[in-house]
């Protein structure tokens, strides 16, 4: 299974076979708005002996983002990336600009922002996955959309590679 991960309090962890199906989607767990460590190491130690590789989007501080926001931003992607190595997966950072030059090839990128362009994808490439968060939602969760195209370019680079 290829994991891909969308870092951030409102990611995600999704999950796809090696013919490209989503096998499992996660929220990150959190607690208020801190990461659920415990849940999270909970959730690979129950994956991990299904797991080829990790694929995990590359953060960096953005224009404008306060010290304190980017701080803890930071430090949550060193958690996770600290917990996918004391369970000896293997993994590698993506930039966004990376996955997304493969992913939304041929989607209009004009009239489209990039979370719409990601809407696109998934609905292009996965058109019966549910990436709500819940039942009651109705729209499909940010996170989850990432987490699954980043997971699809982790299984494209594998079966290049």
């Amino acid at each position: 299974m290829i994991i891909g991960i969308d870092i951030g309090l409102n990611g995600a962890i999704v999950g796809i076979n090696k013919a490209g199906q989503a096998a499992e989607k996660h929220l990150m767990p959190t607690i208020g708005n801190t990461l659920n460590i415990s849940e999270l190491n909970k959730l690979l130690l129950r994956l991990r002996k299904n797991i080829d590789h990790v694929f995990i989007e590359k953060v960096s501080s953005m224009p404008k983002q306060g010290v304190a926001s980017t701080f803890k931003f930071g430090k949550l992607a060193g958690i996770v990336e600290g917990l996918i190595t004391s369970h000896g997966l293997k993994f590698t950072l993506v930039a966004p600009q990376t996955w997304q030059k493969e992913i939304f090839e041929g989607i209009d990128k004009k009239n489209l922002n990039p979370k719409q362009r990601a809407l696109t994808a998934v609905h292009r490439l996965f058109p019966n996955i549910d990436l709500r968060a819940s039942d009651r939602c109705k729209v499909q969760h940010d996170g989850l959309v990432d987490a699954l195209l980043i997971a699809e370019y982790g299984r494209r680079k594998m079966l290049r590679d």
